[in-house]
């Protein structure tokens, strides 16, 4: 079935007649720490406020004053998660409905992802596609996504740092995925979320090419909000439309930001900006994926292919995992894409970078195993409307 041409509501395409999909949501207000949605006797997924639209000239202010010296000066992020995941011989995480799949959606800004055109596909040729990929080993001549970015916040411990973060498609062009404790403070007893959140894709050096964006809410897995569960170590953050300071100051040629920034434009939405990538769940685990992000030295893009394998590490009772080994982007919250076109930038988000298990070039990168509770948490974050009019 075609997609709809302004390409901004995620298709969800059931690979077999029948499957029984995850409970949809309602959009929930912004305010509290509060339940979303029920399945299978309990809460699934849970949402937090980040910030308001008055709040978000501020916030980005936070990160742009002085020649966004913030920016610069954050560094990457790696509490201790405490994984030490090993390859699981024996059982290992798998589908709890029938595989799915979410179409990515290109960006409809001029240059934004030009030549990536969805087309038409029958759910057969889209689980092929999902299926197929390149052999492991390092990638060449990949086309760096404009999806990717870096998410900048405040860490628990009071200093700027980053994450790689990834937008991906969602019915309001609006959403970015990271790693949840990227977005959450992980310490025991603590489900708050970290301080003025923001994403820039295209990050590079101080530079926004295509906007700042302001997290409004994030959702995540009760699990992981209440017991930092590592097998649902994920957060999608609805964010609001784009920001870019004005040049009411010109400053110094040579600082990425014009002076203390007086004033901001709406650069708008972030899913017509840069696009979104797609989503799949309850894939079978081993099918290659793209994983790319940002080395934490430099904070250069990097990427390489790998063969997903399941991973448990029994001590912190975490089963649903899945490793990658070796990898070259060291970055927490980098995605794993499958089925990834260079030439369109897109591909399904399968998998996302949560930490890493050993040291050295012997390390196995891991991520929670995407099933059809991470699509409930995706699908109520996705129906989120945040306030469009952010402009200071």
């Amino acid at each position: 079935m075609p997609l709809p041409p302004w390409g901004v509501v995620a298709a969800v395409l059931i690979l077999a007649a029948g499957v029984p999909t995850p409970v949809r949501a309602q959009a929930v207000p912004l305010q509290a720490p509060m339940p979303v949605i029920k399945a299978e006797g309990y809460d699934i997924a849970l949402s937090h406020a980040l910030a308001t639209s008055s709040q978000a000239a501020s916030v980005a202010t936070f990160w742009l004053k002085n020649g966004g010296r913030a920016l610069l000066s954050a560094t990457p992020y790696a509490p201790e998660t405490g994984i030490t995941a090993k390859r699981a011989l024996l059982g290992g995480p798998g589908p709890d409905v029938k595989p799915g799949l979410v179409a990515a959606a290109a960006g409809k800004a001029k240059g934004a992802a030009a030549s990536a055109r969805t087309e038409p596909k029958s759910d057969r040729s889209r689980a092929a596609e999902a299926g197929n990929g390149t052999r492991s080993g390092t990638s060449k001549n990949i086309n760096p996504p404009r999806t990717i970015g870096k998410a900048f916040f405040m860490g628990a411990d009071g200093r700027p740092h980053w994450c790689s973060a990834t937008s991906v498609r969602s019915d309001h062009g609006d959403l970015v995925v990271t790693a949840g404790h990227c977005v959450y403070d992980i310490r025991p007893g603590s489900a708050t979320t970290l301080r003025n959140w923001v994403f820039i894709p295209g990050y590079h050096r101080g530079r926004a090419p295509w906007g700042i964006y302001i997290g409004r809410q994030a959702f995540t897995h009760r699990d992981f909000a209440t017991y930092g569960d590592a097998d649902r170590d994920y957060a999608f953050v609805s964010v609001a439309d784009g920001l870019a300071p004005r040049r009411a100051d010109a400053g110094k040629q040579s600082e990425p930001w014009p002076g203390n920034g007086l004033g901001f434009t709406d650069t708008g939405r972030l899913g017509d900006r840069v696009g979104g990538q797609g989503l799949a769940y309850n894939l079978r685990i081993g099918r290659p994926l793209l994983i790319i992000g940002h080395a934490r030295r430099g904070g250069s893009l990097v990427s390489s292919y790998g063969r997903p394998f399941a991973a448990a590490d029994p001590a912190i009772k975490a089963t649903g995992l899945i490793g990658v080994r070796p990898t070259r982007t060291d970055a927490v919250g980098s995605p794993w894409l499958a089925a990834y076109r260079s030439p369109r930038g897109l591909g399904y988000l399968n998998g996302l970078t949560i930490g890493f298990s050993g040291t050295g070039r012997t390390a196995t990168a891991v991520s929670p195993y995407f099933d059809g509770e991470l699509y409930t948490v995706y699908d109520s974050a996705r129906q989120f409307r945040a306030e469009s009019d952010n402009r200071a």
